[in-house]
């Protein structure tokens, strides 16, 4: 295999471990010049560096792997393929020569001696951390795992880190660390989504159809389509402080129905793929393309039984299965008539306030992509 084939891999290990450090430096060095894509990092463990082996940690690792793979720490899989696990040494090994020149975040008389690459040729990872195991220098080695609060759809240091939550240290236990995963079809647009949902629906108007309708012909099947129930257009109610984008967010765009239009659709302009179904809307929520989002396992995210709500005056209402309403059922205004309630705890914008961008705040008259709604009904 050449090394310079371009590929995304993910890393998956125990924080703290010398050896998972080592794997994060190799990575980063190597993401730097190009050899390497996209690199999604997932950590278990007590907040322990240096002193990564106590029983205190050993149990929450015992679990991270009971519940994902049945290996050591790191675990490194080229592409999303199971079949091409690695560990540290080996993917230290087989990038060695790629590595010439790079700091690996170790002092400059560790990696200017030229001995060095040769050292991890034949050895792998375990040159790299023990050249500053007990030293100063040692902190800025393990920069790329930081300790405290888990770390899901984030990124930091060019990693996207999706953290698994352990029963020990700063990690809460997993049962209580649920987010999931929003991701365009091509994968260029990613959102991480903070537990469930306000709320589910389907909405079947004669203008969120239409839209969806134009995007999935736009997207030419590269996109990820909302429509379900041929008419109907999943969405999932999320309030803004509980989303962060992930990467990509210079690649939505929105669109209109009609020149006039007021309220815009966002959607990832890479593949077509629908983000958001209505805004601005004077709420906290925003309803995102229910079709593209994920559990934390990557499994995709089904609610069950959805209600078909609008759309009564259209015809195909008769053929929505039920339960379905022609307008607004009463559980969806007495959810929202309790986000006008003064304290509600509900949620609120969190970084979006006032955010441009489409499917946010945006201002419709600076959107100057729109479509007829009798060309996509």
């Amino acid at each position: 295999m050449s090394i310079w084939k371009r590929r995304d891999i993910e890393i998956a290990g125990f924080h703290g471990c010398p050896f998972f450090n080592s794997a994060l430096q190799v990575a980063s060095a190597l993401q730097g010049i190009g050899a390497i894509g996209e690199v999604t990092v997932i950590r278990a463990g007590h907040v322990h560096s240096p002193k990564w082996h106590s029983p205190k940690d050993i149990e929450p690792w015992t679990a991270f792997k009971a519940a994902t793979f049945q290996s050591g720490s790191p675990r490194i899989v080229f592409d999303g393929d199971p079949k091409t696990v690695v560990d540290s040494s080996q993917f230290v090994k087989r990038y060695a020569l790629a590595l010439k020149g790079a700091k690996l975040g170790l002092p400059d008389s560790v990696t200017a001696d030229p001995a060095f690459i040769e050292t991890l040729a034949a050895e792998g990872a375990s040159p790299i951390w023990k050249s500053v195991r007990g030293t100063p220098a040692y902190r800025e080695f393990t920069s790329l795992d930081p300790p405290g609060k888990p770390k899901y759809g984030v990124m930091h240091g060019g990693f996207y880190f999706r953290d698994y939550g352990c029963t020990s240290g700063n990690f809460p236990p997993h049962d209580d660390f649920t987010y999931k995963n929003w991701k365009c079809g091509c994968g260029q647009v990613k959102l991480a989504l903070e537990g469930e949902p306000y709320f589910n629906l389907d909405c079947h108007c004669s203008a969120c159809t239409p839209v969806s309708r134009y995007l999935d012909a736009k997207g030419g099947g590269q996109g990820i389509s909302a429509i379900v129930e041929g008419t109907g257009v999943a969405k999932a109610f999320y309030m803004l402080d509980k989303v962060t984008f992930v990467k990509g967010k210079e690649l939505v765009r929105g669109v209109k129905l009609g020149q006039t239009g007021g309220n815009v659709r966002a959607y990832a302009s890479c593949c077509g793929t629908l983000l958001i179904g209505d805004s601005p809307v004077p709420f906290a929520f925003r309803p995102f393309n229910r079709m593209a989002i994920t559990e934390a396992d990557g499994s995709p995210y089904r609610p069950g039984q959805c209600w078909g709500c609008k759309g009564g005056g259209n015809s195909w209402y008769d053929a929505i299965p039920e339960p379905k309403h022609p307008g607004d059922p009463a559980w969806l205004v007495a959810k929202v008539e309790a986000l006008q309630k003064p304290g509600h705890g509900l949620g609120g914008l969190g970084s979006f306030e006032g955010d441009p961008t489409p499917g946010f705040f945006p201002d419709p008259a600076s959107v100057d992509e729109y479509i007829s709604k009798a060309a996509w009904s």
